[in-house]
């Protein structure tokens, strides 16, 4: 697993050692598992990185909004690029005490 956080705005910041929220009970759709597979990537991966504040492929502005959403126990949004160039989106709702998994264009939103 990656230890730095991997964002532009927080680059060269160690990793927390621990998850920063519950991603809860873990979905993930057809689509996503397929584009996983394909890429060789494991959806622990992507987990532990979203719930340790490396959200992946988004802009500095998107990524404060995940840290408030994280103070205020709301939604909080990741978004991979994996090696084929799928993009899967990690979205935790801790109101429902769960994390999705989604394929970019192909699975709603």
């Amino acid at each position: 697993m990656n230890t730095q956080l991997a964002s532009a705005c927080h680059a060269g910041l160690p990793a927390p050692p621990r998850p920063l929220f519950d991603c809860g009970f873990v979905v993930r759709t057809a689509a996503a598992m397929v584009a996983l597979i394909a890429a060789r990537a494991t959806e622990t991966s992507l987990v532990q990185r979203h719930e340790r504040g490396d959200f992946g492929d988004l802009s500095c502005e998107q990524e404060e909004l995940n840290w408030q959403a994280v103070a205020d126990g709301t939604p909080v949004h990741s978004v991979y690029r994996l090696g084929t160039g799928a993009e899967i989106h990690v979205v935790t709702d801790p109101a429902a005490h769960q994390t999705r998994l989604s394929l970019h264009g192909v699975d709603p939103a």
